[in-house]
């Protein structure tokens, strides 16, 4: 873990006045958040030279303290401490190149390799234990601060935490349900029908087909079941539902934006941050990226804060602990 540099009593002196004027200036200005002075800072945490950056850390710290509106968007990279593989580890176990790609079931062979990938995920996922950086937005929930915390993660950890959970929009499905292509009825996952390529009926699609044979009328199409997951280059059926909550969240002016464990690779989420940190930024808020690795060149000039290293570690620098 990162770990703050000892110091004798006058740099612990200097950290504490230095400490109070933030405290007096962030104070003065809660009512005026654009009046408040721009925050940057580019820390590699694996240097371990947290020590060196105390007045911009303790500023940063107290940003968060006194902030009433966070918004949050969370990638694989705060589940993996939880015990979940992020794509790139499921890719190289399996044997398809598109594997969470929507041509996946083009084939036999890739779409039996999708749901072998699936239920590891699964299995992963209900073994799983929540993260530090998952904690950490339980108590900013708890606290009212969080908005909103959407996750481009399938593995529903939230759910384990109640007040985390209530605020949680899944942007690309979740693990443990299947959907019919249908109907949209949706059932709790049961691994064992993904088992091989093949796609199971729709109960729900069977039974009123039959009732309508039963009454001489015209039988129905019978859907079939597939994991309740948004794969790439196919349409968001939730995207109304997103749509709505991104709204909202923009209407409640956050003045906190945190991107973690992700490099934004999907659109669809590139644009909510997008929009989420410029809308931040114009009322004089900040943004923070939290990443083992740098934001892309389109969206460096997004974020005032980047901090690079593990997302366990960045919450427990800016904790203090």
């Amino acid at each position: 873990m990162v770990t703050l540099q000892k110091s004798g009593n006058t740099k612990r002196q200097a950290r504490k006045a230095s400490r109070t004027n933030l405290y007096r200036l962030t104070k003065k200005h809660l009512q005026d958040p654009s009046s408040l002075p721009r925050l940057t800072w580019d820390l590699d945490l694996s240097k371990r030279v947290v020590g060196q950056h105390s007045a911009k850390l303790a500023e940063l710290q107290l940003r968060l303290q006194t902030t009433n509106n966070v918004v949050v968007l969370t990638g694989a990279g705060i589940s993996v401490n939880a015990g979940v593989p992020d794509f790139q580890t499921l890719r190289k176990l399996g044997r398809s190149p598109s594997l969470f790609d929507i041509s996946a079931y083009d084939t036999a062979r890739s779409t039996e390799d999708l749901h072998s990938s699936i239920g590891h995920l699964f299995e992963a996922s209900t073994q799983a234990k929540p993260s530090v950086f998952h904690t950490f937005l339980e108590q900013l929930a708890d606290s009212r601060r969080l908005i909103r915390h959407y996750t481009q993660n399938l593995d529903c950890i939230e759910q384990r935490l109640p007040n985390l959970w209530a605020k949680t929009v899944q942007l690309h499905g979740r693990i443990d349900q299947v959907r019919c292509q249908f109907c949209s009825y949706i059932i709790p996952y049961p691994s064992v029908i993904f088992q091989g390529s093949i796609l199971p009926d729709c109960e729900r699609c069977e039974a009123a087909s039959a009732k309508r044979k039963s009454l001489g009328k015209r039988v129905l199409s019978v859907g079939r079941l597939r994991p309740n997951i948004v794969l790439y280059g196919e349409d968001n059926p939730h995207s109304s539902a997103i749509s709505q909550s991104f709204s909202h969240d923009i209407r409640r002016e956050p003045d906190v934006i945190l991107v973690a464990g992700t490099s934004l690779q999907v659109p669809g989420a590139r644009i909510i941050v997008r929009e989420l940190c410029r809308a931040a930024k114009a009322r004089g808020g900040i943004a923070i990226w939290i990443n083992k690795n740098p934001p892309a060149s389109q969206f460096k000039t997004l974020f005032d804060v980047k901090l690079r290293g593990d997302c366990d570690d960045a919450v427990m620098m800016l904790l203090g602990k």
